[in-house]
């Protein structure tokens, strides 16, 4: 499989990882590795979501919709310092904490979703979410976290989330 390499990227992986000395293909490696492990995690849908269960960990969540039989599209990729909070910010959050809510509320992703409640109800019966930690051994998780959510972006190419093209 060819692996595609995001938009905003330096001339090698050497450079966009602070003179870290690692070739490209350990780089390609690790990014890759993080895309499979996530889209092998179960999707929980919120409905079904206990929060007090989710651990606080750093790492990235996917959100995915669930509408089509069969079918899983992803709607938003992100990262967090702490995964229950950002997941749990997602339903509870007000629009100018939860992007995603305001992604989903200006789109009129259906017809009837128009305000913050209805988002939440969408939320609640149409979207899943799984989420992974970063946990390489790494100087700075926080920036591997960054990379990996921006991969992911790359490769999945989420109805909504970072803009690649900044």
């Amino acid at each position: 499989m060819e692996l595609i390499r995001p938009i905003f990227q330096y001339n090698s992986y050497q450079e966009r990882y602070n003179g870290i000395n690692l070739p490209d293909e350990l780089w390609s490696y690790t990014l890759e590795k993080y895309l499979w492990e996530i889209l092998e995690v179960p999707p929980i849908a919120f409905r079904d979501l206990e929060f007090k269960k989710i651990p606080k960990i750093m790492g990235v969540y996917l959100i995915t919709d669930h509408r089509s039989p069969g079918m899983e599209s992803v709607i938003y990729v992100g990262k967090s310092k702490n995964i229950r909070k950002r997941i749990y910010s997602h339903i509870m959050g007000n629009q100018k904490n939860s992007p995603m809510l305001q992604y989903i509320i200006s789109d009129h992703i259906e017809e009837d979703v128009i305000d913050r409640e209805s988002a939440i109800d969408f939320i609640l019966n149409h979207l899943r979410v799984r989420w992974l930690e970063c946990h390489e051994d790494w100087d700075d998780p926080i920036k591997l976290t960054g990379y990996v959510e921006a991969y992911l972006t790359a490769k999945l190419k989420p109805l909504y989330g970072i803009n690649l093209e900044k």
